[in-house]
């Protein structure tokens, strides 16, 4: 599995370079961030939306807004009998 929870966030300053030459290029850029690292990384950086955002310091939420930020929460669902209700797999208790 890509993306593991116990990985390093893309650096700061690659980050805002990525997001920079995108944004010249007429694109937007959505993060995928599961760390408190990887989300206050993504705000700082410019990024144009927080896929997931776990862990997201509300501190960063007026910079959000200011600079146009979207916020994309993961929702996670159980059904009776603790099975995730998108997939349908057996989730811890």
């Amino acid at each position: 599995m890509t993306g593991a929870l116990d990985e390093p966030a893309v650096p700061l300053a690659l980050l805002t370079s990525v997001v920079e030459a995108v944004h010249a290029a007429g694109g937007k850029v959505a993060v995928h961030c599961q760390t408190a690292e990887g989300t206050r990384n993504a705000v700082l950086a410019g990024a144009d939306s927080l896929e997931h955002g776990m862990h997201l310091d509300p501190a960063l939420l007026d910079r959000m807004a200011a600079q146009g930020t979207a916020f994309v929460p993961t929702l996670s669902l159980r059904r009776e009998g603790g099975r995730d209700a998108g997939t349908g797999a057996e989730r811890a208790p």
